[in-house]
């Protein structure tokens, strides 16, 4: 059935319409200028017949037909998203209500929210070639309620411009209920003021000049004004509007500090606490082993954690099963960049201390007797586990960690001191797992 023949069984009266609201049904009546007319006028007739009816809307520019019956609030109540004069007038009635809402979250709220939308009924503009029903000026979230509505009646005005923008901004002639075609009213608009007084042109005439002084001072400032950068570095980006694209303040410009980078890397739920502020990190290149750099964990961000499944690791421990869990970014300051690109792909991992004086071995693998003695289980060289006595340097407690001073080498490999798998000839097996990866990126933003 094509566009034109479902108008044409659709169509129907507006009083036919109104027979369609029942008692305690919430009907949305549109927005601003798609207040319905003709229907409203109908259901006026019949509203004393009914009782517990809600309405919804906003932004009233003409008193509707339905507030104006006797006692409206023995029969109906209206519930404003975003109340003016009409409606404000309207609560010493005792049928007016302001329902709170953040305006921007409209949309979502009639998507998510279990309150039902048994009528919908709005002015909308002829139907196009399409089967299109354009929402004009006032479309606002009515997408939505057509998405939630049980049934949706349409009352075409031929003077109801159509607009454009978006995806939302009219409905489809095979989901609507019915349509009606009305007395094509002018569209509502704001009351005009008056015309202006010999005082009111004097005050404007004050203003203008007033304005054009600060602009002409604000015009001077600006000529003579120097913006200084805290830092050294090439400008990455000019953001002249000051504002992203949800209209949120974001940096006017923004820095890349010359020759200081830091690498950022990401630790899963499971790893919070791995590494803090301080800890020494060694940093390895994806591709050539012969690279090395080394550095210092300034930042663990657990402010501003992620949500997501990268496959970031740390400690040997993969975090792709954690699908839904939070990762938490953290920054490490280098000694040095050289050979490192911008963007460039590392793993870390913990910086054992080698070519100094000792080696640092985390403290859970060591045991210490009460007599200062100290030991690790370690293999033998035979695939087995013994008891090796090892001699302790300082311990530094931000890494929770012992410099080996004698009795282990970087060779060398070890267990964790599990008392139901470590015993004197215990066998030993070797599982390799990779560091964690993290990315270079450029320090410096303003």
């Amino acid at each position: 059935m094509d566009c034109k023949e479902l108008y044409a069984q659709k169509l129907m009266t507006a009083a036919q319409a109104a027979a369609l609201v029942k008692s305690g049904d919430w009907v949305d009546y549109g927005w601003a200028v798609n207040t319905p007319v003709a229907v409203d006028a109908e259901l006026a007739k019949r509203l004393p017949e009914l009782e517990g009816v809600n309405f919804r809307g906003g932004i009233l520019m003409w008193v509707p037909e339905i507030f104006q019956i006797d006692d409206p609030a023995a029969h109906m109540t209206w519930n404003s998203w975003h109340m003016g004069g009409i409606e404000r007038k309207a609560i010493a009635q005792g049928f007016s209500f302001y329902s709170p809402i953040r305006y921007s979250e409209l949309p979502r709220y009639y998507r998510e929210s279990s309150d039902p939308v048994d009528v919908a009924v709005f002015q909308v503009t002829p139907m196009d070639e399409h089967g299109y029903f354009n929402f004009g000026p006032s479309a606002s979230h009515l997408g939505a309620v057509c998405e939630k509505a049980k049934k949706i009646i349409v009352e075409v005005n031929t003077n109801m411009p159509r607009c454009l923008g978006g995806m939302e901004n009219c409905v489809h002639v095979s989901q609507v209920t019915g349509i009606v075609e009305g007395a094509n009213p002018p569209i509502g608009q704001m009351a005009a003021a008056g015309a202006a007084t010999e005082v009111d042109l004097k005050e404007a005439e004050l203003k203008v000049k007033s304005k054009e002084a600060e602009i002409a001072k604000s015009e001077e400032i600006l000529e003579n004004t120097t913006v200084v950068s805290p830092v050294n570095g090439r400008i990455q980006a000019i953001n002249e509007s000051g504002t992203d694209d949800q209209g949120n303040p974001a940096p006017y410009i923004t820095i890349q500090q010359a020759g200081s980078y830091r690498v950022k890397g990401m630790l899963g739920e499971l790893q919070r606490g791995g590494i803090m502020e301080g800890t020494r990190l060694k940093i390895l290149s994806r591709t050539d082993e012969t690279q090395v750099w080394y550095g210092t964990v300034t930042l663990v961000d657990y402010e501003n954690p992620s949500q997501g499944s990268g496959n970031e690791m740390y400690s040997g421990m993969s975090v792709d099963s954690m699908t839904a869990a939070s990762r938490y970014p953290f920054y490490v300051e280098l000694e040095t960049t050289e050979g490192l690109i911008l963007g460039q792909h590392v793993y870390l991992t913990l910086d054992t201390g080698e070519g100094s004086s000792g080696m640092a071995l985390f403290a859970g693998f060591v045991t210490v007797e009460e007599d200062g003695s100290a030991w690790v289980w370690a293999e033998t060289g035979r695939g087995r586990l013994e008891k090796r006595t090892v001699t302790l340097g300082e311990y530094d407690p931000m890494t929770d960690t012992y410099i080996i001073l004698d009795g282990l080498t970087t060779e060398d490999f070890i267990a964790f001191p599990d008392d139901s798998l470590c015993h004197e000839g215990a066998s030993t097996t070797h599982e390799e797992t990779e560091p964690p990866e993290g990315e270079m990126m450029p320090e410096g933003e303003m």
